[in-house]
């Protein structure tokens, strides 16, 4: 597993730290998050979003498999304006591929994760890290 959202860092606690939030609320939290913690909140919403929906499509699972892959800190990093340009860039057409591979209800969870419903998400990132938290052996018994 990619050390970006390996379990033993923050990435579950920064992202449980905004989900729990009202939605106004969410951005405000987001932008204090060092480019690091950005990427990474956004590779943990991709992630429970392949989670959850398990009657994805290739595509769709390809689709969200290279979002993961392509985001990191650089895409937040507003110092270099040629970087900023082409991160804008990268994120249209991320964004205009969204738009085709899912219903529109669902586009939120991808293109606008602050403003999304996190219900699903928050409880289920919950029952893992409590898995987590419990370790093999209790896991397993509980099987």
């Amino acid at each position: 597993m990619p050390s970006s959202i390996a379990v033993g860092n923050n990435a579950f606690d920064n992202y449980l730290k905004v989900a729990l939030l009202p939605r106004n609320e969410r951005g405000a939290v987001f932008s204090k998050f060092s480019n690091e913690e950005k990427a990474t909140f956004i590779k943990v919403n991709l992630a429970l979003q392949l989670a959850k929906r398990v009657n994805l499509t290739f595509e769709q699972k390809e689709f969200i498999l290279d979002t993961i892959s392509k985001v990191s800190a650089d895409i937040y990093d507003k110092s270099d304006a040629a970087k900023a340009q082409r991160s804008l860039q990268i994120g249209m057409e991320t964004e205009g591929k969204a738009v085709k591979l899912f219903p529109y209800k669902e586009l939120g969870d991808f293109i606008e994760p602050l403003m999304s419903n996190k219900d699903n998400e928050v409880a289920l990132l919950q029952k893992y890290q409590k898995l987590l938290k419990n370790g093999d052996w209790t896991r397993k018994k509980n099987r």
